[in-house]
């Protein structure tokens, strides 16, 4: 696999040195000469100084190949979309991920076409809530075009459908959610119909937002 990869920064950084070891071949392109210089000795031709907003820069990088992947990760949102949009639609690049730092311009990303968006707020929060004994609901990833989210929920022993031993098929989940998977002291088991969840469960749930509290009461609430 080829990858161009736009802006360096930490989570660049790691990212090219994660696909160097697997054997994929990489070109980072990134604007600051200072940043260039410093990563020379390392990584020779494979880092580039120039504007990836330029299309002679892309080039330059190989985006005519085309590659099969170009992640646009620096902190300008503008230039993550721009980027990701002439890689899309001028070179036909198949696969484009871009992070966004202002959750404001999130659905305008995705409205863009870009294949995949890393929201840095999201992963943020949601290492946060790693952290957070005490937090009921964690969120592992959220779709922004359909309101809905991948959450867990830890089944209480006191918690009803426990006690009662309730089968999935008779919780009454709201409309479009449903429970993916569970993990069972350490091992992952795909529920059925019939199966019960048990206390200490960790219930993984596709759910709408909107409805996140109210599945949350469902599975808990005594």
């Amino acid at each position: 696999m080829f990858a161009i990869i736009i802006g360096c920064n930490p989570s660049s950084y790691l990212l090219a040195k994660s696909l160097l070891t697997s054997g994929h071949e990489i070109c980072m392109l990134e604007k600051d000469s200072m940043k260039v210089d410093f990563l020379w000795d390392e990584m020779g031709s494979m880092i580039i100084h120039g504007d990836a907003t330029q299309t002679e820069y892309l080039e330059y990088a190989g985006i005519s190949r085309p590659p099969d992947i170009v992640f646009s990760l620096t902190s300008d949102d503008a230039v993550n979309m721009l980027v990701s949009q002439i890689a899309k639609k001028m070179y036909h690049v198949p696969r484009t991920i871009a992070s966004v730092n202002d959750p404001t311009f999130k659905p305008l990303f995705h409205l863009s076409g870009i294949t995949e968006v890393i929201d840095i707020n999201d992963l943020v929060l949601n290492k946060l809530e790693d952290i957070l004994p005490d937090n009921p609901i964690k969120h592992i990833i959220d779709f922004a075009e359909t309101a809905h989210s991948l959450i867990t929920i830890q089944l209480p022993e006191d918690s009803k459908i426990v006690m009662e031993k309730t089968a999935i098929a008779n919780l009454e989940l709201p409309d479009s959610s449903f429970i993916c998977l569970v993990m069972r002291k350490g091992q992952p088991m795909r529920p059925t119909n019939n199966f019960v969840l048990e206390y200490d469960d960790q219930a993984i749930i596709v759910a709408p937002q909107a409805q996140e509290n109210h599945i949350y009461e469902l599975l808990t609430g005594v």
